[in-house]
């Protein structure tokens, strides 16, 4: 889908206490009653990273694709003036973060059956669940960012990017290199993921945003999964933890990490696809999520359909 098309596509604003939300909706004349699915995009993301996987599948019920706050069209009601140096005080922390998602729903008066999560995403979908009292069938997580991170991301949240982030000249600093098309590509190649040219053209639009960039660094500087992660056992909604083989960001070996802490999930391998799997081959996500939304009472009906990793390849 074309940057002009996307653009086309039915969004409107949804105030709630914190946030003016930016939300797709694919069927908002529909009755209170009627379930929906949520997408929830990852950090530095926005609703554009759903449009292939929209395009691959036929959406059985209304499906809701937002904006998280901050990002691309989704903007904070009162942004601090001076950002917090306690993480948890943001209003891009994790807890906040899924507080306000739970408002947005309420306000929206929905009822969710499956929560399909990115990244950062299926985190948030997580915590909705275990601090909300949202009884979604299911939850979907691409490359979740749940475990504790090691190596570059886990540079990316120490204390040295908290200040940076929060200082404001960091943001400055990257807005300005994003300007540079060639640093937005070696991000993306940074992915292990190879977009079509249209899903690039979005993240060149997004970094051209330096709110958006803002965004994405303070809730980054702003992020702590430990307490999410210590949780986890008692979550009690079914999972699905799917891994792209050559995920850069988020090493496979993460979803049997969760599988094994939740042993009553599943773990599902992507095989050549990368962190950005859902954009780079919707044709393999899409009928993986179908399947696991419409049978999800058969597949998750005997415990001995728990403990099992299945592998998707090209073939």
């Amino acid at each position: 889908m074309s940057l002009s098309k996307y653009n086309a596509l039915t969004q409107r604003s949804v105030h709630t206490r914190s946030v003016n939300w930016n939300v797709i909706d694919t069927n908002p004349a529909a009755a209170d009653d009627e379930l929906v699915d949520v997408y929830l995009h990852g950090t530095g993301s926005s609703t554009h990273t759903w449009l292939p996987l929209l395009q691959h599948s036929v959406v059985p019920r209304r499906t809701l694709l937002l904006d998280l706050p901050g990002h691309a069209r989704s903007h904070l009601k009162s942004p601090p003036v001076q950002w917090p140096a306690n993480p948890m005080a943001s209003p891009l922390s994790l807890p906040a973060m899924t507080r306000a998602l739970a408002e947005l729903l309420e306000t929206l008066n929905v009822k969710v059956h499956t929560l399909v999560g990115h990244s950062a995403g299926a985190a948030i979908a997580c915590q909705l669940c275990l601090n909300h009292k949202v009884s979604a069938a299911n939850i979907i997580s691409l490359n979740g960012a749940l475990a504790p991170l090691d190596g570059l991301p886990g540079i990316l949240f120490s204390p040295i990017a908290r200040f940076s982030a929060a200082s404001g000249w960091a943001s400055r600093f990257f807005s300005k290199r994003l300007q540079d098309t060639q640093q937005i590509d070696r991000l993306l190649q940074n992915t292990g993921s190879t977009l079509p040219e249209a899903q690039r053209q979005y993240y060149v639009e997004l970094c051209h945003n330096e709110q958006h960039v803002t965004a994405a660094l303070r809730m980054m500087a702003s992020w702590d999964l430990k307490p999410l992660y210590q949780q986890l056992p008692k979550l009690t909604v079914p999972v699905l933890w799917v891994a792209g083989e050559n995920d850069r960001m988020i090493p496979p070996k993460d979803a049997d990490q969760l599988q094994r802490m939740l042993p009553s999930s599943q773990t599902h391998l992507v095989k050549a696809t990368g962190h950005l799997m859902h954009e780079e081959r919707p044709d393999l996500i899409a009928p993986l999520i179908a399947e696991l939304r419409t049978n999800s009472a058969r597949r998750y009906a005997t415990p001995a359909s728990h403990n099992t990793t299945h592998e998707v390849s090209h073939g």
